[in-house]
């Protein structure tokens, strides 16, 4: 019924899949998610000046600008920034799980991760890819949790982490 209702008030294109319960012991996502993805839309017309300026400056063909930026990326042993609220200078690389393209080249996707708490906003990573101090339209597709060297969902994880406990207290009851 919640499910129903919430999907009711929604608009067309969006929509809830499943509604869980958790528990009020459970940790809060911001502390259990360890990875986010990330896609940036490369034929974005906004965008177009950008990656012309790119290539130009590497003198490489437009064509081949992004597999450019992504093999120069990952060659930087790494790439330091200073954190606007902490002051405190950081390696972006750290943070980067992979770079790649989708299978159209029309997409740049960005796997983030999170150590011990800590991350760093996408845009230093897509600046230091193209060099500039451009703000790019980025679009998170979505966090998880690594679990057993797989993506899931935070809310999957708490909802398996509970009848994992349910059952082990079975077992001992």
């Amino acid at each position: 019924e919640c499910l129903k209702l919430l999907n009711e008030s929604l608009p067309a294109e969006m929509g809830f899949i499943k509604v869980i319960q958790i528990s009020r012991e459970a940790s809060s996502l911001s502390t259990l998610v360890t990875g986010s993805d990330y896609s940036v839309n490369l034929i974005d017309p906004a965008m177009e000046s950008v990656f012309k300026n790119f290539a130009s400056r590497k003198e490489i063909p437009l064509e081949t600008c992004h597999q450019f930026a992504i093999d120069g990326f990952n060659a930087k042993v790494e790439i330091p920034i200073t954190k606007h609220k902490s002051g405190k200078v950081v390696d972006i690389k750290k943070f980067v799980g992979s770079l790649s393209l989708d299978e159209s080249g029309q997409r740049l996707l960005i796997e983030m991760k999170i150590e011990n708490g800590a991350t760093i906003g996408i845009q230093h990573v897509v600046k230091a890819l193209y060099e500039i101090d451009v703000e790019f339209p980025v679009t998170r597709e979505r966090q998880y949790i690594w679990n057993q060297a797989m993506k899931q969902s935070p809310l999957s994880f708490e909802s398996d982490q509970v009848a994992v406990n349910r059952q082990l207290l079975d077992m001992t009851i």
